[in-house]
């Protein structure tokens, strides 16, 4: 898990994601593995949610320490 800040530059200015609570995640993980929606859409709906929190300081090299 990203334990700093990895802030991005965009055409918006400068991103900051978020700083990771593991608890919030354990929850919202629990949440989307138990509703209805199909196994695509949970699927999809993970993937958008990791990448949007930039969870993981060496799977994306824009929030990876120097």
């Amino acid at each position: 898990m990203r334990n700093g800040s990895g802030g991005v530059a965009t055409y918006r200015g400068e991103f900051e994601p978020p700083m990771i609570e593991e608890g919030q995640e354990q929850e919202y993980l629990k949440q989307l593995l138990v509703s209805d929606r199909t196994a695509t859409d949970k699927a999809l709906t993970l993937m958008y949610h990791n990448m949007r929190q930039q969870m993981f300081c060496d799977g994306n090299k824009r929030t990876a320490p120097t």
